[in-house]
């Protein structure tokens, strides 16, 4: 009975860290092209973009600004899109494991990806005016 308690204990630690072939589009280093509204997803301008989002293959991501600092490490997980779904219908979530995570952020989205394109809505990395609450990346 032990030894089944410890196993069910970390079986959720380890799913966090799978990744599914699907999943692997993401891992790399992307740039913020654009801030997003919140209102209608259209563009605006940031005082602070988005200089660099890196996703690792086991689950890690970190996330610095165009001042340069590391703003936040943790980890993530990502539900890809069902073939043949909507658009946005990919779920993603970040945990913020390093790095001070302010009230008004919302680490819980829907993403779409392609080759060298990823937009993130409904992600909210930082308390802007007006508020941003999506993303839209270039690979690096």
């Amino acid at each position: 009975m032990f030894y089944l308690r410890v196993f069910v204990a970390f079986l959720p630690a380890l799913a966090i860290f799978a990744c599914s072939p699907d999943d692997s589009r993401l891992v790399g280093r992307w740039q913020e092209e654009k801030s997003l509204s919140c209102q209608s997803y259209q563009q605006i301008e940031t005082s602070r973009p988005i200089s660099m989002l890196r996703f690792n293959e086991n689950g890690d991501f970190a996330l610095s600004f165009t001042d340069g600092q590391l703003v936040y490490k943790g980890t993530y997980t990502a539900e890809p899109a069902a073939d043949g779904a909507s658009d946005f219908a990919a779920k993603i979530s970040f945990t913020i494991t390093k790095g001070t995570a302010k009230p008004n952020l919302n680490l819980s989205g829907r993403y779409e990806v392609s080759e060298n394109h990823l937009i993130l809505r409904d992600i909210r990395f930082n308390e802007n005016e007006p508020p941003i609450c999506g993303h839209s990346f270039k690979r690096r």
